[in-house]
């Protein structure tokens, strides 16, 4: 039965994200959560800021730049990561809460992710054996990684595992960071 409900959701019209954007504050514990990944002097690139949440959660002694396909109040970088833009900004962190999701090509995505930071803190909705696909895109989501993939992918890109995080609602969290060579 769940196999003719991915078939159907294949040819049912797509969501389109930016039609459906909403910010649930129990997300904050989600980013609280990833931030204790960040270290006191880091600088950070917050991929997909949305309301700029991180920023509650750093110290004075960050540096934060947020980006997200539209203006989220001073400061923001706009970029449409689907359009193929990415912002020209190097971190020691790349921030990527809730975002990867609703990115259609995530091999760009996670190159430039690399070119702009070492580290990677990431919260990923995976996809386990058995999930309803037409769930995912109910939710807007464009690509359906596991574990594995996930893992296989930053690989591909020179970001090693490092280690998983918490657990918030749906997400979890993954750290991962390029080897030194």
């Amino acid at each position: 039965m769940a196999r003719w409900k991915d078939l159907i959701a294949r040819f049912l019209p797509r969501k389109e994200w930016r039609k459906i954007e909403f910010f649930d504050d129990r997300w904050k514990n989600r980013i609280r959560g990833m931030s204790r990944h960040v270290g006191a002097k880091d600088s950070v690139l917050d991929l997909g800021c949305g309301p700029m949440w991180l920023k509650e959660f750093l110290g004075p002694e960050n540096s934060y730049h947020g980006c997200d396909y539209l203006d989220r109040g001073p400061g923001t970088l706009v970029c449409d990561f689907n359009a193929k833009q990415f912002p020209d900004v190097k971190a020691d962190v790349s921030f990527i809460s809730g975002c990867l999701e609703y990115v259609e090509d995530v091999e760009w995505f996670i190159d430039r992710v690399v070119a702009a930071a070492p580290k990677c803190v990431i919260a990923y909705c995976i996809v386990n054996p058995g999930d309803n696909l037409a769930r995912r895109r109910q939710n807007a989501w464009v690509n359906d990684l596991t574990e594995e993939g996930l893992i296989a992918l930053m690989g591909r890109h020179g970001l090693q595992f490092k280690e998983r995080g918490e657990r918030f609602m749906s997400s979890q969290i993954y750290v991962f960071e390029q080897s030194r060579r």
